[in-house]
């Protein structure tokens, strides 16, 4: 069932769309993802890895597919928003050198 985890005690709250069992409350779950943002000019990462209890569960019937919407907090550190810096991007490979052969 697609689900809607979001974070109640991450900054912002953000939610994400999963695909998840049904759960009920106080169900631990455990989650791993990256979500990207930008927030004032720079891009941040919120790396999720770990437990998490489920707080609150709720249907979204209004859609055609039935969607969970569960509020998550995590059992222990809770994850925050890290700026990345210097993000390297792929570098580019050459292809070693060759030199045409001269006849001799």
């Amino acid at each position: 069932m697609l689900s809607i985890v979001k974070l109640d005690d991450v900054k912002g709250n953000p939610a994400a769309k999963v695909e998840l069992p049904q759960f009920k409350v106080g169900d631990p779950i455990a989650l791993r993802f990256r979500i990207e943002r930008q927030n004032n000019g720079r891009t941040e990462e919120l790396r999720v890895d770990g437990r998490f209890r489920v707080t609150a569960v709720g249907y979204d019937a209004v859609d055609s597919p039935r969607r969970q919407l569960l509020s998550v907090e995590a059992i222990g550190r809770s994850p925050t928003w890290v700026s990345i810096k210097n993000r390297q991007e792929g570098h580019r490979r050459l292809s070693p050198a060759t030199f045409p052969r001269t006849p001799i």
